[in-house]
């Protein structure tokens, strides 16, 4: 199956990054959504040009639908997803020391999961024994 319908992309000038994908379904196709890239700009704590996160909505509200933000801990590493959808605080990732990788991560009010090696354990417990809690 085809999906009609157009889709224009627009870069940056200063660094020809994907800044938005408006995809057009006016003429049979889909749906229409305009999709905009977030990335840090220079200051305390950002790498310039980093992904930041994206937007959905469309051009006159591009976050009318979705929008989701990354931030990154000292060392660089997605540390924080946050947005639509997800408890106040999002989604926050804590790595084992000295490594690349994810010992666990926390979504308040969430049931938790914990990592074992490269794979997701889920916890033989409540609801309620997760509460707002780490593992």
């Amino acid at each position: 199956m085809l999906a009609d319908g157009t889709r224009a992309f627009t870069y940056r000038s200063s660094d020809l990054q994907l800044e938005t994908e408006d995809i057009d379904g006016s003429s049979g196709g889909l749906y229409s959504k305009l999709i905009t890239r977030k990335y840090e700009t220079s200051g305390t704590g950002a790498l310039a040009g980093r992904p930041a996160g994206f937007m959905i909505g469309d051009s006159s509200d591009p976050d009318a639908d979705y929008d989701l933000t990354y931030a990154y801990d000292a060392a660089g590493r997605l540390e924080t997803i946050a947005g639509t959808g997800l408890p106040a605080g999002g989604v926050k990732y804590t790595r084992l020391t000295n490594s690349e990788l994810i010992e666990k991560y926390r979504v308040p009010g969430r049931r938790r999961f914990a990592s074992a090696g490269h794979h997701a354990v889920v916890r033989d417990r409540s609801e309620s024994d997760y509460k707002d809690q780490e593992l």
